[in-house]
């Protein structure tokens, strides 16, 4: 199946595919706010693009913020979060305020979420978890609860 995706890559002519399991994009097309800076700068896509972009949706469902906000700073999501991190604030003045949390239980999903959505979107593509692992965790909560 690689080899015919190979394949299918050179006849189309407009990426340039490499052995250590990336390929280089010729054109950006997609929402950016969602793409990892390893796709901006240098046109990498590998299964970590997905990753990054899942990552952001599990940022935004846990905190209700929006991906990018121009007035917002820093304007990105990833960021943001990070820097109230950082700063030594507690992770749940980050949770999304219409989730009504009424429970130690509410918060810890909150904080999985948030944490699962942090591991995503780690700069170095290399070091963010495969969608198994992902699954995996979510698994493991629902299926001890």
């Amino acid at each position: 199946m690689i080899q015919s995706f190979r394949c299918l890559l050179k006849c189309i002519n407009q990426d340039d595919w490499r052995d250590d399991g990336f390929v280089i994009a010729s054109h950006v097309k997609g929402t950016l706010a969602y793409l990892p800076q390893e796709f901006l700068a240098e046109r990498i896509i590998s299964t970590k693009l997905d990753v990054y972009g899942y990552g952001i949706v599990l940022l935004e469902v846990a905190t209700g913020l929006k991906p990018h906000v121009a007035k917002r700073d820093p304007q990105n999501i990833v960021e943001y979060v990070m820097e109230l991190q950082r700063s030594g604030k507690h992770e749940s003045i980050l949770a999304d305020q219409h989730c009504g949390f009424n429970s130690d239980l509410d918060i810890s999903y909150f904080s999985l979420i948030l944490q699962t959505g942090l591991k995503c979107v780690v700069r170095d593509y290399r070091k963010r978890p495969i969608f198994r692992e992902i699954i995996n965790t979510f698994l493991h909560v629902y299926e001890s609860v």
